[in-house]
């Protein structure tokens, strides 16, 4: 996940005032509570030159403490350092960041070296290496403060935070370094063979490599303008050259980064308000739209997982007829009476009892659901569906009907994911 800064919370629960209402302070006992409803919380650890990722996704009662009455704490998440374990803990002191050293430190002294990106404690002893966030204050158990989005520690480098990876036993992977201090790999590392000269491969996302040909900005969508040079990809290019990727950073003309072909992409900028597994096309000039375009070509590119979240998987195009009609027919249709795929103008839907010709499109249903719902633009009720899971295996759903004359409702007996094909069929 890209982020703007190092060391900080990244996103939490708010009140109507949009002020943060990620802590809770129980009323019975001394104890705060990590509240993650219906927002999970996301905290982001700078640990050298790597940054990690945790996400809060359900609340715990009693996270922090218990407290003393009188005395003042701050409140962090911990990632041990051996195990890749989150956990929770409290210091009575407020955290320093410096490039020096505090000189005459504390027991439980906090401090996070800005030369080296790494936070400490003194032990009473010697300073100890820790990856720690805090998240707010606990004063005098009185006064509660939470901590909002951004650098506690003024860092406002742009990064890419992933989530900490684990193998079949629960440890930690890690990558060996030459200086004997592995950190741990992360759904943000890159994996390369001998093989690959241009691409890379992280768990998130499969990446490219390719040149700009001009100025790009982050999280447009791209297409190839000629060998290895990257240009701004639209439904509207009259040669119809089709989307290959999406940038994650912006690209300024001549420089060389990479785009991601496929993958889970976040973008906390986002705030997609269609509801999960709607389908994102390729609109004008590199963006995103929800609706099929009526010109042009039609280009399924990704799919909403939730707000800021799509799922890139980007299909072949279909390119409209109305290039040469001026029409909005869809040149794709299935004759109904020999069975061929053929172009608008080709269908024949004469003689031999065919019904009209059919408008085909795809549903990919990400998230188990025992109901998928596929919204369409093609103002028809009739429809033939065809269902396989995520595994390829043909499924029955236990109903399937039009909603409206723009959705069609599919039942399962289970919550199931996978792809729906549905043939949409027009009337001549």
């Amino acid at each position: 996940m890209k982020i703007p800064f190092r060391q900080g919370v990244v996103r939490y629960q708010t009140d109507i005032s949009q002020s943060p209402s990620f802590l809770y302070r129980e009323t019975t006992g001394n104890y705060i509570s990590l509240y993650v409803s219906p927002t999970s919380t996301i905290v982001t650890f700078a640990h050298g030159d790597v940054d990690y990722l945790i996400e809060e996704s359900r609340t715990i009662t009693n996270a922090w403490g218990p407290f003393t009455p009188g005395v003042d704490y701050w409140l962090y998440w911990d990632i041990n350092i051996a195990t890749g374990v989150r956990t929770f803990g409290t210091t009575p002191l407020i955290p320093i960041h410096s490039e020096n050293k505090p000189p005459h430190p504390q027991n439980d002294q906090h401090w996070y070296d800005l030369h080296n990106s790494t936070m400490f404690y003194w032990n009473n002893t010697r300073w100890v290496e820790c990856v720690r966030v805090f998240a707010g204050s606990y004063l005098q158990g009185a006064n509660l403060t939470q901590y909002t989005s951004g650098s506690q520690v003024g860092d406002t480098h742009e990064v890419n935070a992933g989530f900490i990876l684990f193998d079949d036993n629960e440890k930690p992977v890690r990558k060996a370094r030459l200086d004997g201090k592995g950190k741990f790999l992360t759904t943000e590392s890159h994996f390369y063979s001998d093989k690959a000269a241009v691409s890379t491969v992280s768990f998130e996302t499969v990446m490219h490599y390719a040149q700009a040909r001009e100025d790009l900005a982050a999280w447009n969508v791209v297409t190839y303008v000629d060998s290895d040079g990257l240009g701004l990809a639209s439904n509207l290019d009259p040669d119809h050259k089709p989307a290959f990727g999406m940038l994650r950073e912006g690209l300024p003309f001549g420089s060389i980064g990479s785009m991601i072909t496929r993958g889970y992409v976040t973008n906390l900028a986002w705030n997609w308000t269609a509801p999960p597994s709607t389908i994102l096309y390729l609109g004008a000039y590199g963006s995103l739209q929800v609706t099929p375009p009526g010109h042009g070509f039609i280009q399924q590119i990704a799919t909403i997982v939730s707000p800021d979240t799509i799922f890139v998987n980007i299909e072949p195009q279909i390119v409209h007829y109305d290039a040469v009609q001026n029409s909005i027919t869809i040149p794709v249709e299935v004759d109904l009476v020999t069975g061929k795929l053929t172009t608008a103008p080709h269908a024949s839907s004469g003689g031999g009892g065919g019904q009209g010709v059919t408008i085909g499109m795809t549903h990919t249903q990400l998230i188990p659901s025992t109901q998928w719902i596929i919204p369409h633009d093609y103002h028809t009720t009739n429809f033939i569906v065809q269902i396989h899971d995520t595994n390829g295996d043909l499924v029955f759903p236990d109903n399937a009907v039009s909603t409206d004359a723009n959705t069609v409702t599919l039942s399962m007996t289970y919550p199931m994911a996978g792809k729906a094909q549905l043939l949409l069929l027009k009337s001549t």
